[in-house]
Parts: C-alpha cells; structure tokens; sequence
C-alpha cells in the first residue's frame, strides 16, 4: 500500500445502514439512468453477495452487483463530502466520513512539522460547509470530529 496523502475530514462517521439510508434518493435516480439493467426481483435470488453489497443491491433495485458497485461509484465522484475506507481496509463498505475535507497533508508534512489537528479544521469555511451538509443531509444529530483518512492507495487504483 502507498498513499501520497493524509486527508484531514471534518465530518461524522456512519455505518452502511445509515449511508444507504441517507444516500437512497441519489443513488435510485442514478440507476434509473439505466431502465435495461436487471432487476432486484428478476435476479436477486441469485445473489450471495456480502450485506452491505445485497443492501446496496436492493436500495438500487439492483439484481447484478457489478452495476451496482459502478453506479455507486458514480455518486462517490459525485459528491465531495463522502470519504469512504478503500477497499484494501478492513473498515470498506461499513463506514463513511460525510463531511468537508480541511487538508490535504504529506507524510513528509507531518514528520518536519508541528501539526495540531484543531488548527487543521478551526477555519470558519470549513464550519460553514459542514453546517450545509449537516442541514441537507440531516445530520445535525451527530457529533461533527476531525477524521484522518488516506488518500487514494496506488496499489488498489
């Protein structure tokens, strides 16, 4: 694994119940681009997929898991506020951070620099969009923290 950044989230952490549930909407008019895809109930029976996997299947009314996976992540690179784990974690596909990403940080960064995390994300900006996402996400139920993710692994991409 080699990752070139640290991203530095001010956001809230969810399971994959609480994603699916928040991100339902967006993902059902994404697959409904795609009317010839096959159906949950014509081709789910076949599936033995994981539970997040035969979660986000049924959310999309979805019976073939490839398609599924594309269409999610079409509304991964859509929107800049979910940070998922990559695939090569063991955290994939049960948590998200929704949130605004403060900084980008090299390793490098870090090892000649004093680095304090509340400097990172007191930014009045960084506040104000993570208010946004609170309010359209309905969230504002949730403690907002400052996450550490990794960037993008090479290996994996």
């Amino acid at each position: 694994m080699v990752y070139q950044y640290i991203q530095v989230v001010y956001g809230v952490l969810v399971d994959h119940t609480r994603f699916l549930q928040i991100y339902k909407e967006k993902l059902c008019a994404l697959r409904n681009k795609h009317k010839d895809l096959p159906t949950w109930e014509e081709r789910g029976e076949y599936f033995d997929g994981d539970s997040y996997a035969k979660e986000l299947c049924k959310t999309m009314d979805l019976g073939d898991l490839d398609w599924a996976n594309d269409i999610y992540w079409d509304l991964i690179h859509e929107l800049d506020c979910i940070f998922p784990y990559h695939c090569c974690s063991d955290l994939a596909n049960k948590f998200w951070v929704i949130g605004v990403r403060s900084s980008n940080l090299k390793p490098t960064v870090i090892l000649h620099n004093v680095i304090c995390l509340e400097e990172l994300v007191e930014d009045l900006e960084v506040s104000d969009k993570w208010n946004e996402i609170a309010r359209e996400y309905h969230l504002a139920d949730l403690l907002p923290r400052t996450y550490l993710l990794l960037d993008d692994c090479t290996w994996c991409t």
